[in-house]
């Protein structure tokens, strides 16, 4: 009930986010390095905040979602930023969220769900001839397999958990506020 809750009512958002998305220049082979660059620092920014956000709070949650906490996203982020720039890395604002579980499933599921979009585009990124100087990409990579897999164990965990209607709000609520931060990084120049 939650997972369909939170597709649902985040689905206009979660389309709103994607038109601003710089990877549309992936997926019509257009992207440049500078855009590439862009588009990675954008996501850092947010990947950072959030993950830093779950795992300062990694106490709160139930035995199921503690196998996605980490700085997975982030580390991948960096490599890929690191791999053809010096500039530092984008500092994230700290987020402030209550210490609640729900809050954090919320979280969890843009950043989880966001994978499955990431192994369609790590596909097209190949044919970027901009980014064909780049040997490996860590971030958009094309481990489909075993992101379907990370996705499905993370819907069965989340379905596991017995949840109010309350509770409900609360994580619909936080998956609204994370999409929000992805909504405003894509709209900086």
């Amino acid at each position: 009930m939650i997972l369909k809750r939170l597709k649902t009512e985040t689905d206009k958002l979660h389309r709103e986010v994607e038109e601003g998305n710089l990877a549309k220049y992936i997926m019509d082979g257009s992207i440049t390095q500078p855009v590439y660059e862009r588009l990675l620092r954008q996501n850092f920014e947010v990947y950072k905040a959030v993950e830093d956000c779950i795992n300062n709070r990694y106490d709160v949650l139930p035995e199921e979602l503690k196998p996605f906490a980490g700085y997975t996203k982030t580390n991948a982020l960096a490599a890929d930023i690191r791999g053809f720039s010096n500039l530092p890395l984008p500092q994230p604002d700290r987020l402030i969220t209550p210490r609640k579980v729900l809050s954090l499933v919320g979280k969890m599921y843009v950043i989880e769900g966001s994978m499955v979009g990431v192994t369609m585009i790590a596909k097209k990124i190949q044919s970027c001839g901009a980014l064909s100087h780049i040997e490996k990409h860590h971030f958009y990579n094309a481990d489909s397999e075993n992101s379907m897999l990370r996705w499905k164990k993370f819907k069965d965990a989340v379905a596991s958990l017995k949840l109010s209607d309350d509770d409900m709000d609360t994580a619909v609520q936080s998956a609204k506020d994370t999409f929000m931060l992805f909504k405003k990084a894509f709209a900086k120049a």
